[in-house]
């Protein structure tokens, strides 16, 4: 059992390999009830809020998708407009996802996932990838970036939407 996230109220996601040796991700809510789900593809889930909403991957075997999973089994892929790859790493307890995806290019942006379902780019000035990974209190969300020689540097991105508590999900 591998659990990646744990919520605010004690919900927790990860994923467990069976006896024939197959991974199944899985979601424990906060009265100790656990389900197991599966996407179209290897799924992993990297976050889950308070209500339930767990956000992952979904993997074939070209590229992977982000998700969203809500508290009923119903598993959506969510990835942002042109992406040919994408990872939705966290989720707030507003509804906004966090990740990172790549074009093309083949170099990671981070992104924002608002509620409605808008997307915004986040992209470490001067760097040459950017990944983004969660949300912390007041709106903070932490990710990491690379410079021209590769090395990474952990960071804070603040919305610029943001204030007085808003923690990433404003309204649109």
């Amino acid at each position: 059992v591998a659990p990646y996230a744990i919520s605010g109220n004690g919900n927790v996601t990860g994923y467990y390999i069976d006896q024939a040796n197959n991974f199944h991700a899985f979601y424990r809510d906060a009265s100790g009830t656990v389900s197991s789900f599966d996407g179209p593809g290897f799924t992993t889930p990297f976050g889950v809020n308070n209500a339930g909403v767990v956000v992952g991957v979904v993997s074939d075997s070209i590229t992977g998708h982000s998700f969203i999973r809500t508290p009923d089994g119903t598993l959506t892929l969510v990835d942002p407009p042109n992406a040919v790859f994408s990872e939705a790493r966290g989720i707030n307890n507003r509804g906004a996802v966090a990740g990172f995806l790549s074009y093309s290019d083949i170099h990671y942006h981070g992104f924002l996932r608002k509620p409605g379902g808008a997307y915004t780019a986040i992209d470490y000035p001067g760097a040459t990838g950017t990944e983004v990974f969660s949300f912390g209190p007041n709106g903070l969300i932490a990710g990491q970036y690379s410079d021209s020689a590769q090395v990474r540097h952990g960071f804070l991105y603040i919305p610029a939407a943001c204030s007085g508590g808003d923690d990433g999900g404003d309204d649109e």
